[in-house]
């Protein structure tokens, strides 16, 4: 009985000429032009043989490996009998930790249910390669490419789905390893990998704390030098210095708002060093948006004066950008500053610019929390103003609705009617 036969690929030119013979149990593919063996007759069944032999495909033992066993246990094979026993070695190791992985998360979790590495042929081939270069440039002693490989291998899966940043994780740290070892190049290119590996900690694993170290060697190591990574990244990039110390007020702010919500006062500090790697970054948004935080924060703490200094500086800032939500936000912190500060005028007048400036620009949902915190204003000033105070919360409340920000809304309607209680 015939058996049924599916061709994923074709061994041959002839295959490709192959006409479908259909019968009662299988379709079965065959070249035209070559009998098959219940075809033949007795005198030419050995030159059938022959023929049907000769179209095979001819495989090494390599190949016939990857046929019978797990592909990652052949080409470990192969790495070993072509004299690459440290690609060999680092390659396990992934395919160990892939696993070391997967069993910590256990069954029923994301990660259990992740693609593994090992079922990943075209990145297993492309490690291969990678690794391969990586031996033979360590064998000759030229260090500075070993550890460039590493990082372009690095890159290659950070740009890959995030399932497999951990093998960028992996390799940037043998980038390091390997940069280490370098003398002679002014720490060029450990900087460079440095930078690169903070950078990645940052804004791929969202890891600010421990990117920290890395930008601030990489920015201290590279300040007045014009080291740039636009050749390794093929993108235009300002210099190392420049570009680290945007990356540190990213890091920074971040951790400044995490760390806001426990200790004000540490996080102005946090803000603060935020606020000079955004000057020595020289982005003024940056530098506006650092500024924002510190005023907010040492208002909060009950430094008026320096919330007063920062606020101030805010503004002068947003108007040269010019950015009218940063001016409107100025405004704002002016007008809470002069509040704590006792100064009735000083905070009746900022509030007034932030609801004009909020009104000349469209900016309506700046305009609702200006008319909210006028209104609040006016509601606990004393003595009390109820009918101001009625008047800009119901505007509020009606911004509030029209934009849909409920949470908001229901607090200004609760607002507008202890106003009205009070007159």
């Amino acid at each position: 009985m015939e058996k049924n036969i599916k061709l994923d690929w074709y061994p041959c030119e002839e295959f490709k000429k192959s006409r479908v013979m259909r019968s009662k149990s299988s379709l079965i593919l065959r070249p035209t032009g070559i009998k098959t063996l219940p075809e033949s007759g007795l005198r030419e069944m050995n030159n059938v043989k022959k023929e049907l032999k000769a179209l095979l495909p001819s495989l090494n033992r390599a190949e016939i490996r990857r046929l019978r066993i797990p592909y990652r246990d052949a080409v470990l094979y192969e790495l070993e009998e072509n004299h690459y026993p440290d690609s060999a070695k680092y390659l396990r190791n992934l395919f160990s930790l892939d696993e070391e992985i997967r069993q910590f998360f256990g069954p029923d979790t994301l990660e259990w249910e992740k693609p593994r590495l090992e079922n990943n042929k075209e990145l297993i081939d492309i490690l291969i390669d990678g690794l391969k270069v990586v031996e033979e440039t360590k064998r000759k002693r030229k260090i500075i490419q070993e550890a460039v490989q590493l990082l372009k291998l690095a890159l290659f899966f950070q740009s890959q789905s995030s399932e497999w940043w951990w093998i960028a994780d992996e390799l940037y740290k043998s980038s390091l390893t390997a940069g280490k070892r370098i003398s002679g190049d002014e720490f060029r290119t450990i900087t460079v990998i440095r930078y690169l590996y903070g950078r990645f900690l940052l804004g791929s694993l969202k890891k600010p704390e421990v990117a920290l170290d890395y930008l601030n060697y990489a920015r201290n190591s590279s300040e007045g030098k014009s080291w740039s990574a636009s050749k390794i990244l093929n993108e235009q990039q300002a210099t190392i210095f420049t570009e680290s110390n945007g990356l540190l007020y990213k890091a920074l702010l971040d951790i400044g708002k995490n760390t806001d919500k426990e200790n004000a006062e540490d996080a102005a500090k946090i803000y603060e060093e935020a606020l000079h790697r955004a000057v020595d970054n020289g982005c003024k948004n940056y530098i506006a948006k650092a500024l924002q935080e510190l005023g907010r924060c040492c208002l909060e703490i009950g430094e008026v004066q320096n919330a007063l200094r920062h606020f101030s500086k805010l503004l002068a800032m947003a108007k040269r950008i010019p950015d009218p939500d940063v001016v409107c936000s100025a405004y704002m912190g002016l007008a809470f500053t002069h509040k704590e500060l006792g100064d009735h005028s000083g905070t009746e007048k900022y509030f007034q610019l932030a609801r004009e400036t909020a009104l000349e620009f469209q900016l309506l949902n700046n305009l609702a929390d200006a008319h909210y915190s006028t209104g609040n204003y006016y509601l606990n000033k004393i003595p009390a103003k109820p009918d101001l105070a009625t008047k800009h919360l119901e505007k509020a409340l009606e911004l509030y609705q029209e934009f849909g920000i409920m949470d908001k809304a229901e607090i200004a309607r609760f607002s507008a009617a202890a106003a009205k209680g009070t007159k």
